[in-house]
């Protein structure tokens, strides 16, 4: 458990875009909206990818995801739903 608990912690330090720029960017995307000003932070969400034997694990990289958006104490959890309902097992 405590591996788990760590390789998850050093799977989300290595994301040091900002939440709120994140859950900003990806609202858009929600909406059908890109920015080019958004390259990085959309990068950046969809870089957070947690690994299950070998392979990516889609529920956990969406849970991992969900957390790092909710990180943003000032977007409400309709909006970080919404993004991690679009976007959270997408991998790019």
């Amino acid at each position: 458990m405590v591996i788990a608990a760590s390789a998850s912690l050093s799977s989300m330090s290595a994301h040091a875009s900002d939440p709120c720029e994140v859950v900003m960017c990806m609202f858009g995307l929600v909406q059908g909206q890109n920015s080019s000003q958004c390259d990085d932070a959309i990068a950046s969400y969809f870089a957070i990818i947690e690994m299950h034997h070998g392979h990516p694990d889609l529920g956990a990289t969406a849970t991992a995801r969900l957390a790092f958006t909710q990180q943003c104490k000032g977007a409400g959890s309709q909006f970080t739903s919404m993004i991690d309902n679009a976007f959270g097992s997408v991998i790019k």
